[in-house]
């Protein structure tokens, strides 16, 4: 294009450019307003009552929310009976819980067992009713063997959990209020990190 025929096309170009806008009508301004739905449209009125669960396969749940009258809305208000039990170990993650619940209707009865990091194995039975609400007894099985000092202050103070330490008592160290003015003097072997 040599420099005639780029001035000729740049005189051109308002005039091409006017054609081809002519063929679009000017837009107005943008309005802030909304319009009301088309006939037909928009939200449905919200009605007195619901109707039974539609499509999808499988069974229908008959209630829940409650063991009280009207708590689920199912066929029957009054609690039923119920049992499960279920049980993990993982050696590669030493891994290791189990529970077992079961109930007459009335009370319910269970058991878990877990795997502390410490090595010892915790052991809650519970029972709950409306007359004592929920009992628990605690125990634990096996020996605590804390772990090996963990990240923090010299001396240890890896506050329980794999791999950094257990749950064992504190090490050896200075009184409370010791250097930094906390517990165990700012670090231990084991025990609680502050």
């Amino acid at each position: 294009m040599d420099r005639s025929q780029a001035l000729l096309a740049l005189a051109l170009a308002p005039a091409l450019l006017s054609v081809v806008l002519a063929q679009y009508p000017a837009a107005g301004p943008p309005s802030n307003s909304y319009l009301p739905p088309a006939p037909g449209g928009g939200p449905k009125a919200p009605t007195a009552s619901y109707g039974p669960p539609t499509g999808g396969p499988g069974p229908r749940p008959s209630g829940g929310g409650g063991n009280k009258p009207g708590g689920g809305g199912g066929e029957s208000a009054e609690p039923e009976p119920y049992s499960f039990e279920y049980e993990v170990k993982d050696d590669a993650t030493g891994t290791d819980f189990s529970r077992k619940e079961s109930s007459d209707g009335n009370t319910v009865t269970g058991e878990y067992r877990v795997l502390l990091p410490d090595g010892r194995t915790q052991m809650v039975t519970y029972k709950a009713d409306d007359a004592s609400g929920f009992v628990a007894d605690v125990k634990y099985e096996g020996e605590a063997i804390p772990g090996p000092p963990g990240p923090g202050a010299p001396g240890g103070g890896g506050g329980g959990g794999r791999p950094g330490g257990g749950y064992g008592p504190p090490a050896p160290g200075p009184a409370p209020g010791g250097p930094g003015g906390r517990p165990g003097g700012g670090g231990g072997g084991g025990g609680y990190q502050y």
